[in-house]
């Protein structure tokens, strides 16, 4: 029989878990918005109301452990939280501790788009590389890197957080950069995320009312 886990991504969007085995195969999965006004406390509920709806008793008793991703910056050795822009009051919050006490589970807390990276590595597009640079767009931008065989993680787990890599642009001249969730000016996140984007197109769909992005706005 397979060992089972529950892997849960954390984001500023939306919650998720799924039930896992160790082929990489997804036997269930749930999701729900994040409620990050919420904070840790609401965010933990969600968490175990998630668990609840993609297990039963037998897959329980099977459970080997729980992995959790979530957007940085965030200290994956004591699996804690720095200080994530995009999920407000969860500054040095230690989820892995909290989780691992209320569940009754090891937990395993990664940062998420490392935690990508070596999912691809492992079983996805990368499987058999050496080496790899994973970036992914979502509220936030993240990325992950696999060097001669090995997933790096840095100081703090800071390698690879491209998000926050400060871009010059000549449309935008010092001082008029968009700020970024971070607080920084001119963050590639402020520039490209998904957040980022959505806002980029309706400023662009306002100055062109005739174009076919203003009827998709509409």
């Amino acid at each position: 029989m397979y060992r089972r886990a529950i892997g849960i991504d954390l984001g500023g969007t939306q919650v998720r878990a799924a039930l896992v085995d160790d082929t990489g195969t997804v036997l269930r999965r749930a999701a729900t918005r994040t409620d990050v006004a919420g904070g840790p406390a609401a965010v933990m509920a969600q968490f175990r109301n998630l668990i609840e709806e993609v297990t039963d008793d037998k897959s329980l008793g099977s459970l080997s452990g729980i992995g959790v991703c979530a957007p940085g910056p965030l200290d994956s050795l004591t699996g804690t939280f720095i200080h994530i822009p995009t999920l407000p009051g969860w500054e040095n919050f230690p989820l892995r501790d909290e989780l691992a006490a209320a569940l009754g589970r090891p937990v395993v807390l990664e940062g998420d788009a490392i935690a990508a990276c070596y999912g691809e590595w492992r079983f996805g597009a990368g499987r058999g590389l050496d080496h790899l640079l994973y970036v992914t767009v979502s509220t936030g931008i993240g990325g992950g890197v696999v060097s001669d065989g090995r997933l790096l993680h840095g100081r703090r787990g800071m390698t690879a957080h491209v998000g926050h890599f400060r871009l010059a642009r000549k449309c935008h001249p010092a001082g008029d950069e968009p700020r970024c969730s971070c607080g920084a000016a001119g963050c590639f996140e402020a520039f490209a995320a998904g957040t980022a984007l959505d806002r980029r197109a309706r400023e662009a769909a306002l100055a062109h009312p005739g174009s076919s992005l203003a009827r998709l706005t509409a």
